[in-house]
């Protein structure tokens, strides 16, 4: 999905301050992930016409709708995979069928039981005692009468475990999940869901690991938390998705002054300053996604 400059290249007027002001714009709108555009547009039009910055900013709109549909389809990817173990029996009981389930190597399914009678009031017990799904479930009322548990064998590294899940309806289109190892898998022991489904496309609102409430609002991804919750040659790593623009404002303000001056004073500022002091102190919140392995 990247684009080339050169799609927009037409419409610049490659000078000393030109130039910089352009790669000022697109660190801005791909490397941070941002878009400052009155500040920025403004500085375009001090040196361009009212063309050029329009030409600008149709640009990095462009790019941050290219950005919204990765991390639709990063949300998509991540549930198809790493959460089949885990929800397939809500699936089923919502949608009437069972997806396909697929692991990571090292993690391997034998067989699974579904269960019932006292072995489920058990295993919703301690469902409903952990801290992980209070945590989710937290201002909601779950339908426990409707609760269903399944217990999943599994081969991990050459030992045998087990993986306890149980469904718990909240509403017609709301379920929440809760699943438990049986010894600790890439260090997480328990884990909590609370999942949208509409369309049969299902979405995370929040999680809990290991009694800690993760913070999932805005427009983050949460994918994984380690490698082993990523689909197999993916790796989890951590970006910077939200921005304090006033900080922003004070990182990257000076190089409006600096490119004024000198071309190397400006291309320091622009190339150097800016980023480093951006992603040292104006990140807010961070992301973590499956990208592919390098």
């Amino acid at each position: 999905m990247r684009e080339k400059l050169g799609s927009c290249s037409f419409c610049i007027r490659w000078s000393t301050r030109g130039f910089a002001i352009s790669i000022l714009l697109l660190i801005a709108s791909i490397y941070l992930r941002i878009t400052p555009l009155i500040v920025i547009s403004a500085a375009v039009f001090t040196f361009f016409s009212v063309l050029t910055t329009l030409h600008f900013i149709f640009y990095v709109r462009r790019r941050e709708k290219c950005i919204r549909r990765v991390s639709g389809e990063s949300r998509r990817r991540f549930i198809s995979t790493a959460f089949k173990l885990v929800v397939g029996l809500a699936l089923y009981s919502m949608l009437g069928k069972i997806p396909e389930i697929s692991a990571k190597p090292e993690i391997k399914p034998m067989r699974s039981v579904e269960l019932a009678g006292k072995d489920l009031e058990e295993a919703v017990g301690k469902a409903t005692a952990s801290k992980d799904l209070r945590n989710v479930l937290d201002g909601f009322k779950a339908d426990l009468r409707s609760a269903k548990a399944i217990r999943h064998f599994l081969s991990f590294n050459g030992r045998e475990l087990t993986l306890l899940a149980v469904v718990v309806p909240i509403s017609d289109n709301s379920i929440a999940t809760y699943y438990e190892y049986s010894e600790p898998v890439s260090n997480i022991r328990t884990r909590a869901y609370l999942i949208s489904i509409e369309n049969e496309k299902a979405a995370i609102k929040r999680i809990s690991i290991n009694n800690h409430l993760i913070e999932t609002e805005g427009s983050c991804v949460y994918e994984c938390s380690t490698d082993s919750d990523c689909p197999w040659g993916e790796t989890c790593i951590s970006e910077c998705c939200s921005w304090d623009q006033g900080c922003l404002g004070r990182c990257c303000g000076p190089c409006m002054v600096a490119c004024a001056g000198s071309l190397a004073s400006c291309l320091t500022c622009v190339l150097l300053w800016c980023p480093l002091c951006a992603i040292i102190y104006c990140c807010t919140q961070v992301e973590y996604i499956c990208t592919p392995t390098p």
